[in-house]
């Protein structure tokens, strides 16, 4: 059969499948449950980050302060990503979630009483960040992970599709509510919003299913005591080294956090010293991001075609260092805003597509290594940070930011040199002809 015959997909068809397959995922307990603990985690996520980040600054007025608390909280995901996904390959994932989220709680409510009795000092807020780094780290490797099992493959794409955009509704609301929190209740308000989202996403872990179909798998088949942690870690790492695709989703997702999405530490600093705006409007320029990327993943979910994850993935990155670029370039705040949309919806692609690319070329018992891999992959961010920071306060904030994108354009565009077939269709084409 002509490969064409393969592409074509009666349209009717497919929008009928669509259509089934969403109303399967949100109809799933299991999966709502999921969903719930995720759009917690990351609405709280970004308003804490631009929250700290203008406390910080108007604490220090230093860019390199702000700089250094962005990489304390992503460090944990380059230390501890791969292990986390090793052991989420072997523990039940929902106690994983329970104890993390708890944890959390308990943390944000002593950071929340420092503040209010007025002992709150730089140091509790970088040892604060790390830790809440160390619970996020383990996003990808565990709860994305069991929510692939739950939704099972051929639901994949509209349930982590799901999951970015109102993940990114976190990222609309949260800095909106960072600014009006700094400027009326200050930072405990902050802390004490966070323990009440983890408090919901505790009840929502409650109702998850103790069923882990990636460990029961390893028990049947032997190997839960045959690897070892290292063993395993190297075993996730080989598979992408092994794949043109993994190791080019990687490659590009170190490029992304390395030079692209550092940026965002810096937003406080040059809404302030170029915008000469207050905490209200450096969360609307952060919201402007995320409105975007809320409305790119639902239409990646509701429309995506799989023959395309790769090129909807790269060119979305591409879009996404683009607007950055212009960000570090121009000084009117109103132009600003609409480019931060269109790089909103670059950003859906990217991330998107980064988890569900993975999770399609990974065997399922060891996606939770590989996820972990990922993990670190992201982890690779805090060096950015570090870069953007020492940068900034040698040439400023501004153009910072503009290099940073400009270096991080030419690396992903350089990346196809070397795997060019990655963004060809063929390797679809031909695993749908095998079956």
């Amino acid at each position: 059969m002509d490969v064409s015959e393969y592409i074509e997909i009666d349209k009717e068809e497919a929008v009928q499948s669509r259509t089934y397959g969403f109303r399967t995922v949100i109809e799933n307990p299991q999966y709502i449950s999921l969903w719930v603990v995720g759009l917690s985690s990351t609405t709280l996520r970004w308003l804490e980050t631009p929250a700290i980040g203008i406390f910080v600054y108007q604490m220090t007025e230093s860019a390199m302060w702000v700089a250094l608390v962005g990489f304390l909280r992503m460090i944990p995901m380059l230390i501890f990503g791969p292990v986390i996904g090793m052991i989420s390959d072997r523990i039940n994932r929902k106690k994983i979630l329970l104890m993390g989220s708890i944890f959390m709680i308990f943390l944000y409510l002593f950071l929340a009483y420092l503040s209010i009795v007025g002992s709150l000092n730089i140091w509790h807020i970088c040892v604060g960040v790390f830790l809440a780094g160390v619970i996020w780290a383990g996003d990808n490797p565990v709860r994305r992970a069991l929510m692939a099992e739950v939704v099972g493959q051929k639901n994949i794409t509209i349930g982590l599709g799901i999951d970015m955009g109102t993940s990114n509704f976190g990222r609309v609301i949260g800095p909106i509510g960072a600014g009006i929190v700094i400027a009326l209740v200050g930072i405990n308000g902050s802390y004490l919003t966070g323990a009440l989202m983890f408090f919901f996403a505790t009840i929502a872990i409650v109702f998850i299913s103790n069923n882990n179909p990636t460990f029961e798998l390893q028990k049947s088949i032997g190997s839960q005591k045959s690897l070892s942690i290292i063993n395993t870690i190297k075993s996730g790492m080989s598979l992408v080294a092994g794949s043109q695709i993994l190791m080019a989703t990687m490659i590009i997702t170190v490029i992304m956090n390395l030079f692209a999405f550092p940026y965002q530490h810096m937003v406080p600093v040059i809404g302030s010293e170029v915008y000469r705006i207050g905490p209200v409007f450096i969360g609307i320029l952060l919201s402007v991001e995320g409105l975007g990327a809320m409305l790119g993943s639902l239409v990646i979910a509701l429309k995506s075609n799989h023959l395309y994850n790769t090129r909807i993935f790269f060119f979305g990155a591409i879009i996404y260092v683009v607007s950055i670029g212009l960000f570090g370039l121009l000084n009117n705040y109103w132009i600003i805003l609409p480019l931060m949309f269109l790089g909103g919806f670059g950003l859906a692609g990217f991330s998107t597509m980064q988890t569900i690319i993975i999770l399609n070329s990974s065997p399922i018992n060891k996606r939770g290594s590989v996820l972990g891999v990922l993990s670190a992959a992201i982890g690779t961010g805090p060096l950015g940070v570090l870069q953007i920071g020492l940068f900034a306060a040698i040439i400023g904030a501004h153009f910072s930011v503009f290099m940073s994108a400009f270096v991080g354009l030419v690396l992903i565009t350089s990346t196809l040199l070397f795997t060019r077939k990655f963004l060809s269709t063929e390797k679809f084409t031909t695993s749908v002809k095998q079956k």
